[in-house]
């Protein structure tokens, strides 16, 4: 009895070490200790909250998203795209599900025995498996906790693509990429400086020339006085 309780404890103390050191704040910890929500009390919430929360005390509006960073109140559809949509997807959640949905697969998927897990699904990266977890709690304390989106909201669109449209670069990864391609290649900024050097070269050709006929049309049509 008293091994099996030191055991415990030691698991104990070990999860709360894990929590300290992605949070860095014992007095963090504290505050989420008080924290409720669908995944509350699971290491991966609280984690997650110690993202979304720090810094939450220097906001200067009303109400703050993210942190200390003012997040406007959302409107009209919000298309959940990446890794929300490979969550969804791999939960067999459709499109149009709710957040509701996504935490009743989440809770499912957590609470499963790691063993049972693998063998369920085999095709599945054991690293790729990992992160279902970590992903479903985040989606919830991203899009609810912090962007207050109810849980039944039908705004929310799990997708990859509009009609035939794929959306699978998002704005930041698509910069990065184009950044890390014109450091590998310098000289394309160059080009792209002549090209367009070049287009504005064409343009002030054909406005002269316009502007020659419209000079020449003009005098054409004066009276000519004797």
């Amino acid at each position: 009895m008293g091994e099996r309780r030191e055991i415990e404890s030691s698991g104990r103390a070990r999860r709360r070490s894990l929590i300290a050191g992605a949070c860095r704040s014992e007095m963090l910890l504290d505050e989420m200790a008080e924290l409720t929500g669908p995944f509350a009390g699971t290491l991966e919430y609280v984690v997650l909250m110690g993202i979304f929360i720090p810094f939450a005390d220097r906001c200067s509006y009303k109400n703050c998203g993210i942190g200390s960073a003012f997040v406007p109140k959302l409107h009209g559809k919000l298309i959940a795209t990446e890794n929300f949509f490979h969550t969804s997807k791999f939960f067999g959640l459709g499109p149009s599900s709710f957040l509701s949905d996504l935490i009743l697969a989440g809770e499912q998927f957590c609470e499963e025995d790691w063993s049972e897990l693998k063998r369920k699904y085999i095709a599945v990266e054991e690293e790729d498996l990992l992160r279902y977890c970590f992903s479903s709690s985040y989606i919830v304390a991203l899009l609810h906790d912090s962007l207050g989106i109810a849980m039944n909201d039908t705004r929310v669109m799990f997708a990859n693509q509009v009609g035939e449209v794929p959306l699978d670069w998002a704005l930041g990864a698509f910069i990065m990429q184009k950044t890390a391609e014109a450091a590998i290649h310098p000289d394309w900024n160059a080009v792209i400086i002549l090209a367009i050097l070049s287009h504005l070269r064409s343009i002030f050709v054909l406005a002269s020339f316009i502007t020659f006929l419209g000079w020449f049309a003009l005098n054409r049509r004066r009276p000519q006085l004797k």
